[in-house]
């Protein structure tokens, strides 16, 4: 089963210990720990910083990834905590309001499609 993550820095696997890499390993990393599971092969699309995207440009990177990934079984969306986090009066509804659009915006995560 191939599954893409497609994240912030908790999917990309940010280290933030002074005088680290920057990054886990990749198996201590959550993705690089399932990746390591009989039968999974997982693509870690974590990008640090990472929003959910709101804009023709955000929602073609992701169409991107997703048609970069056509025979994945499985597309996860872990967004929402850098949004939280940077953008002023940002609450958890207008989070989900933000998923809502990407959903809306790009079709090819439409279900049935992959």
């Amino acid at each position: 089963m191939k599954i893409v993550c497609f994240g912030d820095s908790n999917t990309y696997g940010f280290d933030p210990r002074l005088g680290g890499s920057g990054r886990y390993d990749k198996y201590e990393r959550w993705t690089g720990i399932l990746d390591a599971q009989e039968g999974l092969s997982v693509v870690n699309e974590g990008l640090n910083g990472r929003c959910i995207p709101d804009s023709a440009s955000g929602f073609a990177s992701l169409a991107s990834v997703l048609d970069q990934n056509p025979d994945a079984d499985v597309f996860a969306i872990l967004l929402g905590t850098n949004d939280i986090f940077m953008i002023p009066g940002m609450t958890a509804e207008r989070v989900a309001d933000r998923m809502r659009r990407v959903f809306q915006n790009v079709p090819e995560l439409a279900c049935g499609v992959l």
